[in-house]
């Protein structure tokens, strides 16, 4: 069995995604959510077939992606794949994240970047 990890996988484009990846084959999958209730929420009305783990994770804060790198290399001897589909609209206001980025920076391009750099061989 493979084991993929996937961001923004609780609503929309993510869930279809997820869903029709799964059909496909079935897959142990590590979800990093900013919201534990709604992801298993969606997974209540949307079951996959494998096992799922529901990692807590906000993109928008490093620290929060560095304890999921963490978590997720506990969890997972190695990763077949990773899906990075989560993503915010720039706020017109420019909101900034704790560590002082634009918020929109932050969650599309460098809390995906470090991921991949996290938990690389």
């Amino acid at each position: 069995m493979k084991t993929w990890v996937m961001t923004g996988a609780s609503s929309g484009f993510g869930v279809e995604w997820l869903r029709e990846l799964d059909r496909r084959q079935e897959v142990r999958w590590l979800l990093l959510v900013r919201s534990v209730e709604a992801t298993e929420k969606m997974l209540l009305a949307h079951p996959l077939r494998g096992p799922v783990d529901l990692i807590r994770c906000d993109l928008a804060s490093f620290t929060s992606v560095q304890a999921a790198i963490s978590d997720i290399r506990t969890r997972a001897g190695h990763l077949d794949g990773m899906i990075n589909n989560a993503g915010i609209f720039p706020s017109p206001d420019r909101s900034e994240t704790e560590d002082g980025i634009e918020a929109s920076v932050a969650v599309n391009a460098l809390a995906p970047h470090l991921l991949f750099q996290g938990l690389g061989p």
